[in-house]
């Protein structure tokens, strides 16, 4: 345990979530996809975009320039997401779950390299943190570090990719709402000409997000309301009733899946 609380008190910050965005830049990461886009056709996947556009820059902003993924943008499409908990089983992983078994040693591989070339010098003030919290504990760059880098790698983007998609979504699918919301967006807006090239730029002031936008907030919130599929695992210590009749016998475990309820009109 010594491990766990040496990292919880590293991670203990209390961030906002767009203070915790601004810090590591990942939004400043994301403007530079989006200033590229320009008045060409072009047709994609709305979903692999935002996945490459958040991924790429949520990596940038932790592992710096050397982020593997940078380099190796195949490394996004490995696959192994909807296979991890096959993978934490740790049994006959190549048979039930081979795609997934490749994927997560191609990660170990690249992160194996990324930290024996010292790349994490110019990573984040966290991943560098991390690496001195593991290696304080013991844990080495080659063996349990990288074993557990996935799971760097998905926190930060299994919640935030599908969910900028499905918000996105159904913004877009709501022209009146759309309007709103640019409108709304547009009041922390700055407008000047470029120092380098005269022309006109945009620049967005995100820590009036909370207090200026309601609406695309809002929108968020909605979002994960309609879209949100976790579940929640309670264990019972003393006899229960819920909604029926029935009681819940202590020193049991029961599983809530949270989207039930987030749909329940009585409750919304």
């Amino acid at each position: 345990m010594p491990f766990c609380g040496h990292l919880l008190g590293m991670l203990k910050w209390q961030f906002g979530y767009f203070q915790m965005l601004r810090y590591f830049g990942v939004l400043e990461k994301v403007a530079v996809s989006l200033n590229v886009i320009n008045g060409d056709v072009e047709v994609f996947g709305l979903c692999r975009w935002v996945r490459d556009v958040l991924t790429l820059a949520t990596t940038d902003a932790l592992y710096g320039p050397q982020s593997p993924l940078i380099a190796d943008h195949s490394l996004i499409d490995l696959g192994f997401e909807d296979k991890l908990t096959l993978l934490m089983l740790n049994f006959l992983p190549t048979i039930i779950a081979p795609k997934a078994y490749l994927g997560r040693i191609r990660i170990k591989s690249a992160f194996t390299s990324f930290y024996a070339n010292n790349h994490e010098l110019t990573s984040s003030k966290l991943i560098q943190a991390r690496l001195a919290c593991s290696q304080k504990c013991g844990f080495t760059p080659d063996g349990d570090i990288v074993n557990s880098e996935i799971s760097i790698l998905f926190l930060p983007t299994t919640n935030s990719v599908p969910t900028s998609f499905w918000q996105l979504s159904y913004i877009l699918s709501s022209p009146t709402l759309l309007e709103q919301i640019r409108a709304e967006v547009e009041s922390i807006v700055t407008r000047q000409p470029s120092k380098e090239d005269g022309k006109e730029e945009a620049v967005m002031d995100i820590t009036r997000f909370q207090t200026q936008c309601p609406l695309l907030l809002s929108t968020l919130h909605e979002t994960l309301r309609l879209v949100d599929a976790a579940t929640s695992v309670r264990a019972i210590i003393k006899p229960t009733t819920l909604f029926s009749p029935a009681p819940i016998r202590n020193h049991s475990n029961i599983a809530l899946y949270r989207i039930i309820f987030l749909r329940e009109a009585n409750a919304f």
